[in-house]
């Protein structure tokens, strides 16, 4: 599965592989004259192939960076809390122990019900140095401190005895999530994972303003003489309900294409 291919003109980095380079592209260029190429394994999860191109005497470079399938044959289970709601808006998944910290976001989005339009890290103990790591997206400018997710896997960071990390994701709402490592469990393999197993209540609407937003939200579309009852219906979607929640309706998307989205 194609993790993304890159043309460049600069000097440039391929952030997910830490790969830095320095490719030309030239005017005119044409798929059709792809002369040769050359993979290799960058990462664990990761594989580059380099294409070569000649085009009017010069050479050209192309990469396609892959994300490689791991085998699994164990589970682990979280339990995911959004924090400072009452009752509570939590949900109970088990994914895959080869994820990285960039597949545990994309599961955490899915079952959640968030967008995924905003950044995230996770705030996460490591096991050796036991100082605390931010995964999530680094910002350009290195300020925030934050290691790239994809890098990392969760198996080297969370274990029973190290359990617990806590998700941010909307830097402006700031949604803060409890993640806490429940179980490590044998694969079955007549299920397909990720999967949520269980949960309550739906997830807030994606920019309404934090946990003080939402209790707004909340008291006018339950009050229909609330002055922005309509207007806040309108703008959720009338089938919203804040008790409703179906962990059989959770669809998983592939982190690899949210990936490829993410930088198109």
């Amino acid at each position: 599965m194609i993790k993304g291919t890159f043309y460049y003109d600069h000097a440039a980095v391929l952030p997910m592989a830490g790969i830095y380079l320095t490719l030309r592209k030239m005017p005119g260029f044409n798929r059709g004259h792809e002369s040769g190429h050359l993979r290799q394994p960058v990462t664990n999860s990761f594989l580059v192939e380099k294409r070569f191109f000649l085009f009017s005497g010069k050479l050209l470079v192309g990469i396609s960076v892959y994300q490689m399938k791991k085998k699994f044959v164990r589970v682990y289970q979280f339990k995911i809390t959004l924090k400072g709601i009452t009752p509570p808006v939590w949900r109970r998944i088990q994914v895959p122990e080869t994820y990285s910290f960039w597949d545990l976001h994309v599961a955490v989005q899915d079952a959640m019900g968030w967008q995924d339009c905003h950044l995230h890290d996770f705030a996460v103990r490591n096991p050796n140095t036991r100082a605390k790591e931010r995964m999530g997206i680094p910002d350009d400018d290195g300020e925030l401190d934050i290691l790239p997710g994809w890098k990392f896997d969760i198996v080297d960071y969370f274990s029973m005895k190290n359990s617990t990390a806590v998700y941010v994701y909307d830097y402006g709402d700031n949604w803060e999530h409890a993640v806490k490592l429940e179980k490590i469990l044998p694969r079955d393999k007549k299920i397909k994972y990720p999967r949520c197993i269980d949960g309550e209540r739906a997830c807030p609407p994606e920019d309404c303003g934090s946990i003080h937003g939402y209790e707004q939200f909340l008291e006018a579309i339950m009050d229909p003489g609330h002055v922005q009852h309509e207007d806040m219906l309108r703008w959720a979607g009338e089938d919203f309900e804040p008790e409703r929640f179906d962990p059989n309706g959770i669809t998983f998307d592939d982190p690899r294409k949210r990936w490829n989205r993410l930088w198109e």
